[in-house]
């Protein structure tokens, strides 16, 4: 007794198959269109040896397969190359002899499965004809085994002789047991006047039948029957020769699939493709349908009502008549649904309507059907140029609404984030702190944690600092006071408090070009700009060479740059650079805000200058600042 777990069959159907198929002695292999193993029974896997199982060669690749068992044959490079030719010529072959090398003989069977006019799967069958020396009995009884299994597909499937002759018919094909075992040997004439059917059918069949002997290949037709109360049903059918060694046809095999409810299905497409032009014809919206080439074959009254275009005009007519060549995103959309990579797409468009005025539509762009059949394009156009004037007064409402919205995100999430660290620095050190006194440690102990609490102290203050300053830039409650300072001493003053050296022991390089002169700047706020962007340049470039500041001073400005060899900033980060709470996508866990050249830029702007930056990821950065000489 076969274990039915051990057998495997694909589709939804399978399950219902896989136990018949799994009681027949004849090793079965099933792969699909892409040469992958989709069903193999026990003695299939019995031919290749006691390590393979159902299981196992689910979803292989069948050459890998085939290979196994041309291993087990006596002369494998026929055996392989029988296979690829069988494969490659597309026709079905029966009892191809195969001897294996324990001395037992095989006869392979190929039955290539073409369903809907495609190649579905290639079946073998292999049958140990070893026991044919013995006598005749038990091959019969394998081929009526075999014609069970045949019987129990859900497909009608019928097998004749050269000369037309029912050999086998399945359950499907015929349902009475009676007429079954009657038609064997008959004709189709004579089986279509025992069941009452129009000889013109037995007469047609017999044409394909003769096609198909004629030509040695698969012929397929659709034809129409009525049952007992007259209603119609439609098949498509096929005669598949199969040939014998000497290429002769030996049998044919006929499948059938019931196509009925795919052609009432079309029947009532056509008659609701009718009634879809009538209801587009009634439309407001402006419509229009075009075929393959754009040859325009449908308007509605809406669009020969706006445009002026009869349906006699438009007719036959190029849709670049209708709507200019140049609407390019319109017609990207078009080719786009002919070509079937998208459907149902929408867009605006500005015509102009026929008095010559510009009006804004809405346009959908969907598969056209024509004749039942999905073919051209449909076009539906609705004018909402009253409503795009009004989109036109909400959209900067509707943006800085946005912005605000982003601007709230990021600022909540950066405090988070910069708060949630210093936070946790100072709570543990305070616990441990608490433990060391509780312990009787001494002061000195404790000097590190107090260090620690301080320094993350200092860094709330500043960042809170900074919040304080990015909201009054936004209230405009920062005033600007200008005063006259030497320049060269400013910056130097600053780097010798600051970066004389860096935290890390670099300082800052400082060089400058140009007549040496004193400027007017508000102290305060060029400090900030300036201690920003130069701790910025260590802060990125750790490891690296020293940032280096330049001052070149021309005759109605000055220009300070400041470079590093850092991490460098991505293309595309630098139109956000500065923005609010943005930060390089590649900083990692560098500490920032994301605010600081926010108010970089606030105060230089307000020095009548402007802060422009170079940078290439991995090649550190060039921050310039260039402002104007104030009026004594």
């Amino acid at each position: 007794m076969v274990n039915q777990e051990q057998t495997y069959l694909p589709g939804q159907s399978g399950e219902q198959y896989q136990f018949l198929l799994s009681l027949l002695n004849h090793p079965i292999f099933i792969e699909n269109a892409d040469r992958k193993a989709e069903f193999v029974n026990p003695a299939f896997c019995a031919l290749l040896g006691p390590d393979f199982s159902p299981d196992k060669l689910l979803g292989a690749d069948g050459k890998t397969l085939h290979m196994l068992m041309g291993m087990q044959c006596k002369h494998q490079e026929a055996y392989t190359g029988g296979v690829e030719n069988a494969i490659h010529s597309g026709q079905a072959e029966t009892g191809v002899a195969t001897e294996l090398k324990n001395g037992r003989f095989l006869h392979r069977d190929y039955y290539p499965f073409i369903a809907n006019a495609q190649l579905r799967a290639h079946i073998w069958v292999y049958q140990d004809v070893t026991p044919l020396h013995q006598g005749a009995d038990s091959l019969k009884s394998e081929r009526k085994a075999f014609m069970q299994v045949l019987s129990v597909i859900p497909a009608d499937i019928a097998i004749f002789s050269p000369d037309h002759r029912y050999e086998f018919v399945n359950q499907s094909a015929v349902q009475d047991p009676g007429v079954r075992t009657w038609i064997i040997g008959k004709n189709d004439t004579e089986y279509c006047a025992y069941r009452g059917k129009p000889k013109e059918l037995a007469d047609q069949r017999a044409q394909y039948f003769q096609q198909a002997l004629q030509r040695k290949e698969a012929v397929s037709w659709e034809e129409v029957l009525k049952d007992a109360k007259g209603n119609e049903h439609y098949y498509e059918r096929t005669f598949y020769p199969l040939l014998s060694e000497t290429e002769e046809v030996a049998s044919v095999l006929m499948f059938g699939l019931n196509i009925t409810v795919r052609k009432q299905q079309e029947q009532q497409l056509a008659m609701a493709h009718q009634r879809y032009l009538k209801t587009l014809d009634n439309l407001h919206e402006a419509v229009l349908m075009a075929d393959g080439e754009l040859k325009t074959y449908f308007i509605n009254d809406a669009w020969r009502g706006s445009f002026g275009k009869t349906l006699e005009q438009a007719r036959n007519g190029i849709i670049f008549d209708l709507i200019a060549l140049g609407n390019y995103e319109f017609y990207r959309q078009v080719f786009s649904v002919l070509s079937g990579f998208t459907e149902n797409v929408q867009g605006r468009i500005d015509i102009k309507d026929k008095a010559g005025r510009k009006r804004w539509y809405k346009y959908k762009i969907s598969p056209g059907m024509r004749e039942g059949e999905q073919k051209g394009i449909l076009a539906t156009l609705n004018d909402i140029t009253e409503q795009v004037h009004m989109e036109e007064n909400l959209l900067e409402v509707v943006k800085k609404q946005k912005e605000l919205n982003d601007l709230k995100s990021a600022f909540v999430n950066m405090v988070s984030h910069e708060l949630r660290t210093p936070l946790a620095v100072i709570s543990s050190g305070a616990e441990i702190m608490q433990m060391m006194l509780q312990a009787g440690r001494p002061k000195e102990d404790m000097e590190v944690y107090t260090k620690q609490i301080i320094n993350e102290v200092e860094k709330m203050t500043a960042f809170m600092n900074d919040l304080l300053m990015v909201s009054k830039i936004e209230a405009g409650k920062i005033d600007f006071r200008p005063e006259r300072v030497s320049l060269e001493q400013f910056i130097k003053e600053l780097a010798g408090e600051r970066y004389m050296p860096w935290k890390d022991g670099r300082q800052l390089s400082i060089q400058s070009k140009g007549l040496l002169r004193e400027i007017g700047i508000d102290k305060k706020m060029f400090r900030h700009a300036l201690q920003n962007v130069v701790e910025n340049a260590f802060k990125y470039s750790s490891g690296k060479a020293a940032p280096r500041l330049h001052i070149r001073y021309s005759n109605t400005y000055f220009t300070i740059s400041v470079a590093d060899n850092g991490i460098g900033i991505l293309s595309t980060d630098i139109k956000e650079l500065f923005t609010s709470f943005t930060r390089g996508k590649n900083t990692g866990n560098i500490p920032g805000t994301g605010i600081g050249l926010v108010v970089v830029k606030y105060f230089i702007e307000q020095h009548g200058g402007f802060v422009a930056v170079k940078s290439k990821a991995g090649e550190g950065a060039v921050f310039m600042i260039k402002i104007p000489y104030l009026p004594a």
